[in-house]
């Protein structure tokens, strides 16, 4: 993938603030994101699935001031996945389950971070081709 393509990857300064606000909110928000990224759609999975590529995306000094200290991911439906993150000299420790996986059309699992221990995420991702 290009730098161009990578971008996309890349968390904006809002999105930012969401992560350091260290203080979950009281009562729990689902949202929803639609981005067109234009590369090979298997590229596009593999940034999600292989661990050294979300490594460099999803966590890290490029990101925030953080270390990446453990990633792992068992690519499979109901396979899980962990990652440990030293954020700001606190280990946080994300964690979920491949509730789908469809390739090339559908990416669906929960994430959780253990700062957040209370809430668990869903995310889902459909591909158009």
């Amino acid at each position: 993938m290009t730098s161009d393509q990578l971008s996309f990857f890349d968390r904006n300064d809002r999105e930012r603030s969401l992560f350091e606000q260290g203080t979950p909110a009281a009562k729990p928000a689902n949202f929803s994101l639609t981005k067109t990224i234009n590369a090979p759609i298997q590229k596009v999975y593999d940034q999600w699935l292989i661990p050294v590529f979300i490594g460099k995306w999803m966590f890290g000094p490029n990101v925030q001031r953080e270390k990446v200290i453990m990633l792992e991911n068992n690519v499979r439906k109901g396979g899980d996945f962990k990652f440990l993150i030293n954020r700001k000299g606190q280990d946080v420790e994300v964690t979920g389950e491949i509730k789908v996986l469809d390739i090339p059309r559908r990416l669906e699992l929960s994430w959780q971070e253990s700062i957040y221990l209370m809430r668990k995420v869903w995310s889902s991702y459909n591909s158009t081709h």
